[in-house]
């Protein structure tokens, strides 16, 4: 199943909640080391929404390289309920 993330997983790489990409959109891996050729970041959060411990809140974010300290080019948010 999904694991929740570290409260800060869309604020700096943590391994297993990032991933480059080139600039076509092509995976380069995830973890603490940054490919020289990537392109974008994307890094990802899950979350428990309140006590519904069957709630999750999902999110991801994409920075590219060139504003990697700004804010993200894109980010997109759902909630879904986990199986029973």
């Amino acid at each position: 199943g999904l694991q929740s993330s570290p409260a800060h997983s869309l604020a700096e790489n943590v391994d297993g909640f990032v991933d480059y990409l080139d600039m076509h959109g092509r995976a380069l891996g995830g973890g603490g080391s940054v490919p020289g050729d990537m392109a974008y970041t994307r890094r990802w959060s899950i979350a428990r929404i309140d006590s519904d411990a069957n709630l999750i809140a999902l999110r991801a974010c994409v920075w590219e390289r060139a504003h990697l300290a700004g804010a993200p080019e894109v980010c997109l948010s759902t909630a879904r309920a986990r199986r029973p």
